[in-house]
């Protein structure tokens, strides 16, 4: 997988999170911008698919109308640490997605490869 076929994909498999981006708003003169992309998506999920509990901080579920998305876009990065090719997945998927949150709150729609990431065992 290279860096276009990696935000090309993840475009679509969550175009919902991407509507209102350019064509190449995740582009530069050196080619794709994987972990911009990556972040953009979670913050629509975050914005969009999760509903945080004010009651208890840090406690969240994801809305039931967005559970399709969600599971959409972990089966992709699921997909992607299967078959990396010369991306570097691992640390892209980590940086992005687990240094400062372990997306607790979707841990039912991650499959094994990404359950191990996030819990340091890859």
């Amino acid at each position: 997988m290279t860096n276009e076929s990696f935000v090309e994909q993840l475009r679509a498999a969550v175009p919902e999170a991407f509507t209102g981006c350019a064509p190449d708003e995740f582009d530069d003169e050196d080619g794709a911008l994987t972990y911009p992309a990556l972040a953009h998506a979670l913050f629509w999920l975050d914005d969009h698919a999760v509903k945080f509990s004010w009651l208890r901080r840090r406690r969240g579920s994801v809305r039931p109308e967005f559970e399709d998305v969600m599971r959409r876009f972990w089966t992709y990065l699921e997909r992607v640490l299967e078959d990396p090719g010369e991306l570097d997945a691992e640390t892209l998927i980590w940086i992005e997605c687990f240094e400062h949150d372990d997306w607790t709150v979707a841990e039912r729609f991650m499959g094994p490869r990404t359950l191990a990431l996030r819990s340091g065992l890859s």
